[in-house]
């Protein structure tokens, strides 16, 4: 019974777009579908190393400090920023030329650093993955294992957005003006979502 609403739980939380999302389907949409798995390789690499420091107790240190978590989502939001406004600056690109493969290169570092610099992540699992720990059990290698369950099911709705930004890029590309319109409105939204983290750390 635990098991099946973890499950649902960590799925439904999968499914509800948050910071990495946006990011991987800004990412494909300004750079094709190579550009959006490299970021969303990027995005589960961070998720996993969230987990990890949740197993390890890391996030409970962190969540006990409200100013070294004020620090952090404070560069966070100015990460976020950056990216938008070097997004808004830029042409948008494509991705069969050459900058795009110095866009995808990177692409996983980046997207790595975004879902790293997004403490919300590892306090929400802090919250959330103990609740279903055996106490009768080794609690480490359970949390490890819901943990991997939960970046699981990120990864794939990442893909799927990799998929859908994809299919909106290549729309995209035979209306130059649509691609721009798209190329605006996605690192905007991440400009939106820095002022946002930014308002409520500052």
């Amino acid at each position: 019974m635990a098991n099946s609403i973890f499950l649902s739980a960590a799925l439904g939380v999968a499914v509800t777009p948050g910071v990495g999302s946006l990011y991987v389907f800004t990412r494909t949409l300004a750079g094709g579908w190579r550009e959006g798995l490299a970021t969303a390789a990027g995005t589960t690499l961070g998720g996993s190393v969230h987990v990890l420091l949740v197993a390890l107790g890391g996030a409970a240190i962190l969540g006990r400090d409200p100013a070294r978590l004020r620090a952090i989502t404070i560069g966070g939001g100015f990460f976020l920023a950056y990216l938008g406004l070097r997004g808004l600056l830029r042409s948008p690109v494509d991705p069969t030329n050459a900058e795009s493969a110095t866009r995808t290169g990177r692409a996983l570092p980046e997207g790595f650093l975004v879902a790293l610099l997004n403490p919300t992540t590892a306090i929400f699992l802090l919250a959330f993955l103990p609740q279903f720990v055996e106490p009768t059990r080794p609690p480490l290698p359970q949390l490890l294992g819901l943990g991997a369950i939960f970046v699981a099911f990120n990864a794939g709705v990442h893909l799927t957005w990799v998929y859908l930004g994809a299919r909106a890029e290549s729309a995209a590309g035979r209306w130059p003006r649509l691609r721009s319109g798209l190329h605006r409105i996605g690192h905007g939204a991440l400009l939106a979502l820095a002022a946002y983290a930014l308002g409520r750390a500052l």
